[in-house]
């Protein structure tokens, strides 16, 4: 897989996912449309854990219990509203693409900021920092509250996000017991992706090589002559690659476009689909010596190449707003 830590690569692999509500959802799992998403469940729960032929992830895919899945990243226009209601209490620039994402331009009108989405590119899986994923995650999770406190806790403590003298990160990416909303760990990601529960006959789970419920490397090529994904596409620029170009193609729990769109974050310190690369024994492993939640290289308040395919609790107990 491409690494994802540079913009150009990142706008090389953009695909796109929107308007999935209208694509029909496969047999074996439940949808709910839910504040704008739709919402595949992941079950099997304690499935068999992967084990690769090189040992890259082996061991890793197995989840413990139950949680649902979007069916897609969030979008650009989707995460201007996130944009424009913490434009107030960022505290960096409220201009940088480090804050807006690639496909989000701002400008100063007044005592404020006005952002708009660049023309064409709505339904674009639109970029963020894995530090500004967590606070849109607390957002959702405190129902969308324009306060301080609403972006800061609830999933994640941003309180943790510091940095040491000698260019260590303190970031802490565990997710509150109650959380509604959060970023995917490696293993719920790996599982939605790749894991199939009726990979060898009904209830004969196994795990696939390639996100399109394949064994074979998906055709990189636009769906009119008979492609599979858009991860390696030259032509992004000018194609502003459509959302949901191949409804055909989906993990074995329904997922859309596992395969190309941006790198997804995880909170493991891997990204993962966005490239030709993308079977899960050569998907890239970052290095992550002396840095525990995310590799060394990886800056989580500045990285903006990936993207965010939110998760949630399989079933919602009540409402919880963290406290102010």
């Amino acid at each position: 897989m491409m690494l994802s830590g540079t913009s150009l690569l990142a706008f090389i692999s953009v695909s796109l996912l929107a308007h999935a509500s209208a694509v029909a959802p496969p047999t074996l799992t439940a949808r709910e449309i839910d504040d704008g998403y739709v919402w595949l469940t992941v079950g099997d729960v304690d499935n068999i854990k992967f084990e690769g032929y090189f040992g890259w992830f082996a061991g890793r895919g197995s989840v413990p219990y139950e949680y649902r899945i979007a069916q897609s990243e969030v979008l650009t226009s989707q995460h201007l509203e996130f944009v424009q209601a913490y434009w107030p209490f960022y505290d960096g620039d409220p201009l940088s693409e480090h804050f807006t994402g690639m496909f989000i331009t701002g400008r100063r009108e007044g005592n404020g900021y006005v952002y708009e989405v660049m023309p064409g590119w709505e339904d674009a899986p639109n970029t963020m920092s894995l530090r500004m994923a967590a606070r849109f995650c607390n957002w959702l999770h405190n129902g969308k509250v324009n306060e301080q406190w609403a972006f800061d806790k609830g999933v994640y403590d941003t309180g943790t996000f510091t940095r040491n003298p000698d260019g260590s990160y303190n970031d802490d990416y565990t997710r509150s017991p109650d959380a509604r909303y959060w970023i995917p760990t490696a293993d719920e990601w790996l599982k939605a992706v790749y894991y199939d529960p009726n990979r060898y006959g009904p209830g004969k789970g196994g795990w696939w090589i390639h996100p399109g419920s394949s064994d074979e490397r998906l055709r990189i090529e636009y769906p009119e002559n008979d492609g599979q994904t858009n991860g390696g596409l030259w032509e992004w620029y000018n194609s502003r690659l459509p959302a949901g170009m191949y409804p055909h193609v989906r993990t074995p729990w329904g997922l859309l476009d596992a395969s190309g769109g941006a790198s997804e974050h995880t909170t493991d310190g891997y990204s993962f689909g966005s490239s030709f690369l993308d079977d899960i024994i050569m998907v890239h492993q970052y290095d992550r010596a002396g840095q525990p939640h995310f590799p060394t290289g990886r800056r989580p308040e500045t990285g903006n190449s990936d993207g965010l395919r939110l998760a949630k609790p399989a079933r919602i107990v009540g409402v919880s707003h963290h406290d102010r």
